[in-house]
């Protein structure tokens, strides 16, 4: 049987996103993953609502929405903190939980380093990984990036255990 491999598209937001996002944004343990510090149930729809429309007025932050080919958003993917002399931005990316382990995210970090390189001029990205996230550090490994230190005892989880964070990179020139 040959395998499909799943195509990912990013783009900017739409109204039509809004549940897809806010289902994520209301996953406490997505949010974890993410280090967002979540509260531990689920935040309500205008909460979520609210946290979309600010981030879309945020200039300093760029949330390009991950979709299946059909346009259906799956996840989200954010740059921030971008050094224009240096060339370089942290990123975040999640998957809603139903289209994780299907390929969506090599095909998303793909079309990233597209975008970044040849939209935005960046040269390398960096991210914040949680030690104990293996499906995430694999990934990335897998996709080029490398372990460039580690912040112990970083991230207060929603177990109220501090979790070790690991600094990633990767050049994209």
């Amino acid at each position: 049987m040959h395998k499909v491999n799943p195509v990912s598209l990013l783009r900017p937001m739409i109204n039509a996103d809004f549940d897809a996002i806010c289902e994520i944004r209301q996953d406490p343990h997505l949010l974890d993953l993410l280090m967002s510090y979540p509260d531990k149930h689920p935040i309500s729809s205008s909460d979520a609502q609210n946290w979309i429309a600010k981030v879309l007025n945020d200039k300093h932050r760029i949330t390009q929405v991950i979709t299946k080919q059909n346009g259906e958003a799956i996840g989200y993917v954010q740059i921030t903190e971008r050094h224009r002399l240096g060339a370089y931005a942290k990123f975040g990316m999640v998957l809603g939980r139903q289209a994780q382990g299907k390929g969506f995210g090599k095909s998303a970090l793909s079309e990233l380093f597209a975008y970044c390189g040849q939209e935005l001029g960046l040269r390398k990205l960096l991210c914040d990984v949680r030690a104990d996230n293996r499906k995430a550090r694999i990934l990335y490994k897998k996709q080029g990036f490398a372990e460039a230190g580690c912040l112990k005892r970083h991230y207060l989880d929603l177990t109220d255990i501090w979790q070790d964070v690991l600094i990633m990179e990767r050049f994209l020139t």
